[in-house]
């Protein structure tokens, strides 16, 4: 059975919410994971990685979300062969028809290994089949957003093998298949909607300042990461492993 883990603080307001949409789907295995406020000893800040590579450190809300997705990609990668996961976080509302045939996504998507359930913006991708009566595509750059996910153990296992730095945000470095050798699968239409509200790690991001003046190590890393995501969609569109 799938398990979905719902990352929320321990005194999260929202939790009520999530709770009650969890608990009127049958048969659901589904259970809260306490979000991380402290940087575990599966990872490593690098402040000055992290300023040199998006010229600015980490919120201290990004570095919490950072390490409770690692947490949960070191849970199921522990886990017994052929386990699987879905990761949510706890600002949704949910599709309970999605949610309640999850079985069935599982069976219909067998050879995928991780799965975006939203992305925060519309990023370019290729529809390459279908599923579940929904479009599956296949993102070509960065599509933003933890909000949701399906992963299977394999997938998990390369997370945590190839992502142990933080100097960016744990969306960005989940996008990077380039890097980390995980394809940016997704669904559309997507089955969870974020609700609308402030957001504490955005608040903190844009009270971070950025250089103004031109950083010529910073643009020459960003066209390295430009080329690596192009030759990179290029080998999966000729069927290719990354």
């Amino acid at each position: 059975m799938i398990k979905v883990r719902v990352i929320s603080l321990a005194d999260s307001p929202r939790r009520a919410g999530m709770a009650a949409q969890l608990a009127a789907i049958p048969g659901i295995d589904w259970s809260f994971f306490d979000a991380c406020t402290d940087m575990p000893a599966i990872l490593v800040h690098d402040s000055a990685a992290a300023t040199a590579t998006i010229r600015r450190d980490l919120t201290r809300g990004e570095l919490g979300c950072f390490a409770s997705h690692a947490s949960l990609w070191h849970e199921l990668a522990a886990a017994p062969e052929g386990s699987v996961m879905i990761v949510l976080e706890d600002d949704l509302l949910i599709d309970p028809g999605f949610f309640g045939a999850l079985a069935s996504f599982e069976a219909q998507t067998r050879g995928i290994d991780y799965l975006r359930l939203h992305a925060k913006v519309p990023a370019p991708a290729r529809v390459v089949g279908r599923v579940a009566g929904r479009h599956l595509v296949r993102y070509q750059g960065i599509a933003f957003g933890t909000q949701g996910y399906f992963i299977r153990k394999a997938a998990a296992r390369r997370f945590a093998t190839a992502i142990t730095r933080v100097v960016r945000p744990v969306d960005d470095e989940m996008d990077r298949y380039w890097a980390n050798g995980v394809p940016n699968m997704g669904v559309f239409p997507f089955p969870l909607l974020e609700l609308a509200g402030p957001s504490t790690i955005e608040a903190e991001r844009r009270g971070r300042a950025r250089p103004g003046a031109l950083d010529i190590g910073y643009q020459a890393r960003r066209l390295a990461e430009s080329l690596r995501r192009r030759l990179a969609n290029l080998r999966l569109a000729l069927g290719l492993p990354l």
